[in-house]
């Protein structure tokens, strides 16, 4: 039985994944390793094909053997169901819809041919035999002899010679190879183990010791071995030596080759038949599609009294023609398998540049819409600055200045926020002004704003300040926050007797902000996503962005927003945020105003010619009464 080998003796066996986790992955078998889906597998296979402890892969006297353990579904190896067997290069196993190859472990073996220079008496080139010479079968003296016998009415007197039945014999094992050799090729393409055993296959038949198939590199006389296989009789040389002349003779000339050691019996130098080599013997045939040399086939023995003959060259011209075909087919389906990944990879980008370009188009429809909007909204807060000179003429009807007070703040939280996307659209820095204040003008101003809002409004909101720290905010950001959790708090509540408290205290360094609610608190599942971006268990009501608004203005004051709910008892949301230095209170003035500034800016602006207009209708409507 031959065996395959690789470039040196020593080299050592493992596997390498050819698909799935273990794709590309050299696994290497030190002793025994078990595949399966149990934890204490070494090589575990996630497959519910496979079983928990599915196969045992195992090196020992120096080979690599897997043994099925029982399993459900089998363990393959080249397509057959095995339950113990002896693992060879190239072999394919598959472990449910896992596959892995044989292949070398170590990273020394040398991948090329070392090409040996030999001076021209040293073997005698005797034969060559081009594709387009093979013999027929027609022409064979044993195919005559058999149409003899079929063509005859009378029973043939059966006495075959001995030469008869010799060449009966190695007809059939002809075609018995032919056979193997035809099945294999055909799989070369998907089957690494395929062109190994075509290669056993000759080597057995023809009981040589060495079946190398070569393949050419950049020139003719750099070949690179692709399959090495030794006969039982041989030793695996650490470095694959071929003969120069004989490789050029093979892939210049397009033929078949017998060679003879020149220092073998002259008699034979003249037979066209039968070539004694009792020092060294060599076949050899070119690996050929179409108009290309794929490489070269060669099989060599040292045996005493070896003999090649040219039926045997006939057979391995053959056989070395299906190979070039199925090494060229091989080709072919790598070149369309890279060409198919590179269509994908192009249709991916392209899919990546279209909707990168839907995505540009939105974006630029988004922002052509947010100027008109930032310009509709500038028009329209302009009115509610008027809002002021009506306070100023009734000072004393208190719950009007109150709900003034509310229009203000709404005007200028709808002025800043224009004044922040206005500057975003035109790439500029918007700057945030922030100012020392006691907390509870936060709290103050949100309760002012939402007091009146529908989902609060029929709750009880109270507001406790149990300390007041000074705290360094830009109060209208802060207060959207605290709106934002007092909306929810408000829309949380599902029964008449609702409560909502705003809770202002100091907690060390931190002034803290808290709004409670009496609701049903929040679920578990809730909870792991109250934060995310569009988030929300309000239907059509909410949009999922208002905690997570709440929670960037707090992180933007280097502070935080966490909560802690009780089912049925309801949901407390905290807002902390550092307290500020005394140093801090002293440099920094107290402005509430948020707006970009135009340098090139003159002249009273369209608000304040606005706003004077706006006091003169108001006089003319209701004039001042004179004092005196």
């Amino acid at each position: 039985m031959s065996r395959t080998a690789t470039i040196t003796g020593t080299d050592e066996l493992g596997l390498r994944g050819l698909n799935g986790d273990h794709e590309g992955v050299l696994l290497r078998v030190a002793h025994r390793e078990l595949l399966g889906r149990a934890d204490e597998c070494s090589i575990q296979l996630h497959d519910p094909r496979i079983s928990r402890q599915h196969a045992e892969i195992s090196a020992s006297e120096g080979a690599l053997w897997v043994q099925d353990l029982g399993s459900q579904n089998g363990t393959w190896v080249n397509n057959t169901k095995v339950s113990r067997v002896r693992l060879r290069l190239g072999d394919l196993l598959r472990v449910g819809q896992f596959r892995f190859q044989v292949v070398v472990a170590t990273e020394t073996q040398s991948r090329s041919v070392h090409m040996v220079e030999e001076p021209t008496a040293s073997h005698q080139l005797v034969r060559r035999v081009g594709t387009d010479r093979l013999s027929r079968p027609s022409e064979l003296p044993l195919d005559s002899w058999l149409r003899q016998i079929s063509d005859s009415e009378e029973e043939p007197d059966f006495n075959p010679s001995p030469q008869l039945w010799a060449g009966l014999r190695r007809y059939a094992r002809n075609a018995e190879v032919l056979f193997q050799a035809s099945r294999n090729v055909q799989h070369i393409d998907e089957d690494p183990g395929a062109l190994s055993r075509v290669v056993e296959s000759v080597v057995d038949f023809l009981e040589v010791d060495r079946g190398v198939v070569a393949l050419v590199e950049d020139k003719p006389d750099s070949l690179r071995p692709e399959v090495v296989v030794y006969g039982d009789r041989a030793t695996p040389e650490t470095a694959i030596a071929m003969s120069r002349t004989i490789a050029l003779h093979v892939l210049k000339d397009r033929c078949g080759v017998i060679s003879q050691d020149a220092h073998a019996d002259r008699r034979f130098d003249a037979s066209e038949s039968i070539i004694a080599t009792p020092a060294r013997a060599l076949l050899a045939a070119p690996l050929v599609a179409g108009a290309r040399v794929l490489g070269i086939f060669e099989l060599s023995t040292t045996a005493p009294g070896a003999r090649f003959t040219e039926q045997d060259l006939e057979l391995l011209t053959v056989i070395a023609s299906m190979i070039g075909s199925a090494l060229h087919r091989r080709e072919v389906a790598q070149e369309q398998e890279a060409t198919i990944r590179l269509l994908q990879e192009a249709r991916k980008s392209l899919l990546g540049t279209q909707a990168e370009l839907e995505r540009t188009e939105r974006l630029a429809r988004i922002g052509e819409l947010a100027q008109k909007l930032v310009h509709e909204v500038s028009n329209h807060v302009l009115p509610l600055q008027m809002a002021e000179l009506i306070k100023e003429r009734y000072p004393a009807d208190a719950e009007m200045a109150s709900l003034i007070d509310g229009i203000m703040a709404a005007g200028e939280s709808l002025e800043t926020l224009a004044s922040e996307v206005r500057a975003y659209l035109h790439g500029q820095k918007f700057e945030r002004i922030r100012s020392t204040m006691k907390l509870s003008t936060v709290a103050h101003s949100a309760d002012r704003f939402v007091r009146r809002h529908e989902d609060v409004c029929n709750h009880a909101l109270e507001l406790l300040v149990e300390v007041d720290p000074e705290v360094e905010i830009d109060l209208i950001h802060l207060r959207q926050a605290v709106i934002n959790l007092v909306k929810n708090a408000g829309q949380a509540i599902n029964h008449d007797e609702g409560r909502i408290i705003i809770r202002v205290w100091q907690d060390g360094a931190s002034g803290c902000l808290s709004v409670s609610d009496n609701g049903p608190g929040i679920s578990p599942e809730v909870a792991a996503q109250i934060f995310d971006p569009n988030f929300s268990t309000k239907g059509t009501r909410g949009s999922g962005i208002g905690l997570g608004v709440a929670r960037e203005r707090a992180e933007e004051h280097g502070g935080s927003l966490s909560f802690s709910t009780t089912p049925g008892l309801g949901t407390t949301f905290t807002l902390r945020v550092p307290v500020a230095s005394p140093i801090a209170a002293e440099l920094r003035p107290h402005r509430s105003l948020n707006r970009t500034i135009n340098p090139d800016e003159s002249g009273p602006d369209e608000a304040t010619l606005l706003f004077e207009r706006g006091r003169s209708l108001l006089d003319e409507m209701d004039p001042p009464t004179d004092a005196s």
